[in-house]
């Protein structure tokens, strides 16, 4: 799974942007970056493989790297949130265009999209 970055550094990179966050942040970032790296090599394997597979009995079942992305991305969320700066914090580091920049990149990251509609 080739990167140029993994999503832990964009994650903090995005969060220096915003706010300054501090060792523990940093930290907590790069693990749900973890997360969100987990969650992709799981959307590779719903791409290789597709959203059914063949299960033991022969019928089709839903693929498990499905729900597992969802898991990966909802513990990377969880993680987010608990070091999510306050709103007066975050504005008080950026300002205007740059902030809606800084908050939609953020949103990317989120979601785990990697410049385009989330899939």
């Amino acid at each position: 799974m080739p990167k140029e970055e993994n999503a832990g550094a964009r994650l903090v990179e995005l969060f220096r942007q915003v706010c300054e966050p501090d060792e523990f942040a940093e930290e907590a970032l790069t693990l749900a970056g973890q997360h969100l790296d987990r969650a992709a090599d799981c959307d590779t394997a719903v791409t290789a493989h597709g959203v059914l597979i063949e299960g033991t009995r022969g019928t089709l079942v839903a693929n498990p790297a499905v729900a597992e992305a969802r898991r990966e991305r909802a513990a990377a969320w969880a993680i987010v949130k608990a070091v999510m700066p306050d709103p007066e914090q975050a504005t008080a580091a950026v300002s205007g265009a740059d902030r809606s920049a800084a908050a939609r990149a953020m949103a990317r990251a989120r979601w785990g999209v990697r410049g385009g509609p989330a899939a």
